[in-house]
């Protein structure tokens, strides 16, 4: 079973699916919230899933996804009724909106371009598919771990910080211009 809603983050739209049992949370930035774009966005997810070989049975969302009823068949949409909200999505949302909402405030710029904030939200669902779920379906394997077949997140190789301002090296050629340039980590 898999729970889709939107959330919104500094003026930037994003579609995001958890899955019941897993607890595998996908965001994906969406330019418009239209039928053909919410289906596109919807059908990368499933085939997330797909590629593992679980079969996605039910999609409960809120009523902005009546729309969908029969594009997604045969999974079977379920929709909740209006001003009631899907209470898993509404959890993985609130979570992943804290764990953006700490890394936006720790960073040292004033204002954060929409590339960044983009990143910053696949950074922060990354990071919450990194630690098992308590509820999911393992105590001990991460929903990554689980739905893509990655290896657990090794956070000794870890070197740097989202947002973090490095200075990065490029293969120059035998002048004396500079072979640094400034950049910002996004991952």
């Amino acid at each position: 079973t898999i729970c889709a809603d939107f959330f919104f983050v500094l003026g930037m739209t994003f579609l995001h699916t958890v899955s019941r049992n897993i607890g595998y949370n996908i965001t994906s930035l969406v330019t418009r919230r239209t039928q053909f774009i919410m289906m596109e966005q919807v059908s990368k997810d499933l085939a997330v899933y797909r590629a593992r070989g679980f079969k996605v049975l039910d999609l409960h969302a809120d009523n902005e996804f009546e729309c969908l009823r029969n594009d997604v068949l045969p999974i079977e949409l379920d929709i909740y009724a209006m001003d009631s909200h899907v209470p898993e999505v509404e959890r993985s949302i609130r979570t992943t909106k804290d764990c953006l909402r700490a890394v936006i405030h720790g960073l040292p710029y004033k204002r954060i371009p929409q590339i960044m904030v983009k990143q910053l939200a696949k950074h922060g669902t990354d990071l919450c598919n990194a630690f098992p779920c308590q509820d999911g379906v393992s105590k001990d394997m991460s929903p990554t771990t689980i739905v893509c077949g990655k290896v657990k997140l090794d956070f000794n190789k870890l070197k740097l910080e989202f947002g973090v301002y490095c200075l990065v090296a490029e293969d120059g050629d035998n002048t004396m211009r500079g072979r640094m340039f400034g950049a910002i980590a996004l991952t």
